[in-house]
């Protein structure tokens, strides 16, 4: 049941994606400026880079992910922050997880 609580003796698994914002280059984040207001200043827009586009997978880079399970140490996947180098975090992500299922 997806509300039901962990009962005493339940393994808890914890996950945690980390994501950076788009590039200012990024081709989405630039068609997306095509809507915006000519009258929002470029500080404005710069600011709504950094704090929004993190937080849209269609926008973010993701760049760690790091799980647990119990009490166990943390595994930590991670590159460099690069769009090219997502690629790699997911893929080995993902290929812990199948091997651990």
């Amino acid at each position: 049941m997806p509300n039901e609580l962990p009962s005493k003796g339940d393994q808890i698994n914890f996950i945690d994606c980390e994501t950076l914002p788009a590039r200012s280059d990024d081709p989405i984040w630039l068609s997306i400026q095509k809507w915006i207001s000519d009258d929002v200043s470029n500080e404005v827009r710069e600011s709504d880079r950094i704090k929004f586009s993190a937080l849209y997978a269609e926008l973010a880079t993701v760049w760690m992910i790091g799980i647990a399970t119990g009490n166990g140490d943390p595994i930590i996947f991670s590159g460099d922050g690069s769009p090219e180098n997502e690629k790699e975090v997911l893929t080995s992500f993902y290929d812990h997880i199948k091997d651990h299922r």
